[in-house]
């Protein structure tokens, strides 16, 4: 963040280290001439600067921020603040004395219009109000990995609410993916050697079994279970090609069938099954609403 100019013709500088945010001005960095325009500060920080390397004194330093931590934080609004200490060296960056904490007020904090209040927050006397479970000065921090799907936040770019939308609709959140169980349910018939199926996720085979691989005998019902990334394309091929032993229906006394369910949910019942292929093409997602899975 850059601020307006100053009257000494100087502008304040806010950025982030990494673990902590820092204030400083443009006639604290030696790369810059103390009455820099705008457009070569600009340039110098998004080309130039780094936050260790750089030649460079900073004000004052923030209490740490980290990630996934109770103090963890978006913006420098709100933090508690310290004077920077002396640093050992022109290059090192300066650690906070946090035997003089001080209150830093960003103008940032206050809004003028709606617009100003993230999550559709709305300007109140100056004041962000906040909706939603959202809180901050301007409605920054979004109420993420609290237990409670929001469905304003279901969506990659948030983890899927920080994982809530996964973990509280029968799936699970892993390295950033939300992962929504597909089960495949075969019941063997007759001539189980006759019957082969394929599951292809994201164009990788999943699960294959061909004639040969079956050693099973009649009526027995088998579970292949697997977790899939919600937003996958999936392709599941069903073959019988004499369709002797597959003409009836789940714990019926003839002929075997298929069924495939995402979320817990059964999508597709091949109890109507025309010999000799069923091949279909589904997506997995969460729904929108939550509670359930839509294809």
């Amino acid at each position: 963040y850059v601020s307006t100019q100053r009257p000494s013709g100087s502008f304040d500088i806010v950025f982030f280290t990494g673990r902590r945010w820092a204030l400083t001005h443009a006639q604290l960095f030696d790369s810059l001439d103390g009455g820099a325009p705008l457009s070569q500060i600009a340039k110098f920080l998004l080309n130039s600067f780094h936050a260790y390397l750089s030649n460079y004194r900073v004000v004052f330093v923030s209490a740490p921020v980290d990630a996934d931590s109770l103090a963890d934080a978006a913006t420098p609004v709100n933090l508690k603040w310290f004077q920077a200490a002396e640093s050992s060296g022109s290059s090192a960056f300066q650690l906070a004395d946090t035997n003089k904490e001080f209150e830093v007020l960003f103008l940032c904090g206050t809004c003028s219009a709606d617009d100003d209040c993230l999550f559709d927050g709305t300007c109140v006397n100056e004041t962000c109000a906040c909706g939603r479970g959202v809180t901050g000065a301007i409605c920054e921090v979004p109420p993420i990995g609290d237990g409670v799907c929001d469905t304003f936040l279901n969506t990659p770019e948030f983890d899927y609410d920080g994982g809530d939308c996964c973990n509280t609709q029968g799936g699970s959140f892993s390295d950033g993916a939300c992962l929504v169980p597909v089960n495949v349910r075969i019941e063997h018939g007759s001539d189980p050697l006759d019957t082969a199926w394929s599951l292809y996720c994201g164009g990788k085979l999943e699960k294959e079994f061909s004639a040969g691989d079956y050693s099973t005998e009649y009526g027995e019902i088998i579970d292949y279970p697997y977790s899939i990334a919600t937003g996958t394309e999936c392709n599941f091929t069903f073959e019988n090609p004499d369709g002797i032993d597959c003409a009836g229906s789940f714990f019926s006394d003839t002929g075997c069938t298929f069924a495939l369910s995402v979320g817990g949910i059964q999508v597709f019942d091949g109890s109507n099954f025309t010999p000799p292929q069923a091949n279909f093409t589904f997506n997995v997602s969460l729904s929108d609403e939550g509670g359930g899975r839509k294809l």
